[in-house]
């Protein structure tokens, strides 16, 4: 086995496209494990790693994210709030039933309780799933003891109400704890899981963005499959893709990042969609790319991607398909390996400008200048599901991207998703906005 291959081997156990860590949290990980293992050379441990199914769960263990806090992005609760008091009033006597995967540590299950009790739920009335693909994880959850720093967004009543505190430490009361079952889970698996909807609201917050295109869409099918008609499905800030608007709605409700599930329709009504859709694809399939050609006559040669502002920002070089790349700082600013990208694609070096982007990524771990450069030179090459990854994960490590942003409209536009170009382009105007602010 090599590093290739164990890479293939994470990402069919659970989705994980390691390059979204960077090869220095990659490599480190792994030689963590080496060290408790007793100091085995690469070779050995990749050779236990291929027959030692347990290792590679720790293996897992070592590669994700658990960093969370209560109530983060507290406009997501808030809306989770007004269902749950929608609920309520309908009188359904069916419970509330609430899925949260990945749960990390349990802040995000404990505050969905803490939010539904909150609204005038009973505890009996509502029934919260919490996995992870974790097990350390899930066990810390079930613990239920925090540090102030997880609990810096509850206000001192909730803390006196849901927690105890001691010494430097707070323990969940009994009462948040009574309604969520929690569980050591594959998102990829959900039903085989033993996680069966339909569930009224998912959570599923910052795992997407860390998973390979094919992973994303086996997620968001199984995802759509267990929500309800018309049940809500929470998303990271960066994780308002494109693709999930095939069986989703987005609601314009602003900081909760929340999407909504279409109501079934009929083949007819598929068809006839297909049918007027530019650029239509069977539903449910990843966006096709354009060729360069295509794209031309879609977008004038000539325009920059900057246009669509109100206050463009200079031009960088122009690439092949007449857009120019925008440094996200001033040139004299950037890494050296980012100027050396940006003159070989002025110089349509296309190839080795890729290379070095790609080479310091691996170098470096994630760096949003250096994905938003990377994006710019594979959307110019026509190579649109590469280059929407790429900016995704821009966005990701910094969400006010405008620049990225920009791309990202440009290429939803080219895929014929009018919807998401019009998203991109308002959040564009409003980071322009906020980035303008001295």
């Amino acid at each position: 086995m090599d590093l290739s291959e164990l890479e293939r081997r994470l990402e069919a156990a659970v989705g994980l496209d390691p390059a979204t860590l960077g090869a220095t949290v990659f490599r480190s990980a792994i030689d963590r494990r080496r060290t408790s293992l007793g100091q085995l050379s690469l070779e050995a441990y990749l050779n236990q790693l291929q027959h030692t199914p347990a290792e590679l769960q720790a293996l897992i263990e070592e590669l994700v994210v658990h960093e969370s806090w209560f109530l983060r992005h507290p406009q997501a609760f808030t809306m989770l709030q007004a269902s749950a008091r929608a609920q309520l009033a309908s009188r359904r006597s069916a419970p509330f039933r609430v899925l949260s995967i990945p749960c990390a540590g349990g802040e995000e299950p404990y505050s969905i309780a803490l939010t539904l009790l909150e609204a005038g739920m009973p505890a009996d009335r509502f029934e919260i799933d919490a996995a992870d693909v974790s097990q350390a994880a899930i066990d810390r959850a079930r613990a239920g003891v925090y540090t102030s720093r997880a609990l810096r967004g509850v206000s001192e009543p909730l803390r006196k109400r849901y927690f105890s505190q001691n010494g430097t430490t707070w323990s969940v009361r009994p009462i948040l704890k009574s309604s969520i079952r929690f569980l050591c889970a594959n998102g990829l698996a959900l039903a085989r899981s033993g996680l069966v909807g339909p569930y009224d609201v998912v959570f599923c917050r910052n795992l997407l963005i860390y998973q390979t295109q094919a992973a994303r869409q086996k997620l968001i099918v199984q995802v759509r499959d267990a929500l309800a008609p018309e049940g809500l499905l929470f998303v990271g800030h960066a994780e308002m893709l494109p693709q999930l608007e095939t069986d989703f709605v987005p609601v314009p409700h602003r900081g909760a990042f929340a999407f909504r599930r279409r109501a079934k329709r009929s083949a007819t009504a598929e068809l006839a969609e297909s049918a007027i859709r530019p650029n239509s694809s069977p539903p449910g399939s990843p966006p096709q790319a354009i060729p360069p050609a295509a794209a031309s006559r879609r977008t004038p040669r000539s325009a920059p991607l900057k246009s669509q502002l109100a206050q463009p920002s200079p031009s960088g070089p122009e690439l092949a398909d007449g857009s120019r790349l925008h440094p996200p700082v001033p040139a004299d600013t950037l890494p050296a390996s980012l100027t050396a990208a940006l003159e070989l694609a002025n110089q349509k070096r296309f190839d080795e400008a890729i290379a070095v982007c790609r080479e310091s990524l691996s170098r470096t771990g994630p760096q949003a200048q250096t994905y938003y450069v990377l994006g710019a030179i594979l959307s110019a090459l026509g190579r649109l599901p590469e280059a929407r990854q790429a900016l995704e994960h821009a966005v990701y490590l910094k969400p006010d991207y405008e620049d990225a942003l920009l791309i990202l409209a440009l290429i939803a536009q080219r895929n014929g998703d009018p919807l998401a170009a019009s998203r991109y382009r308002s959040r564009a105007r409003r980071a322009h906005q906020r980035n303008q602010k001295p």
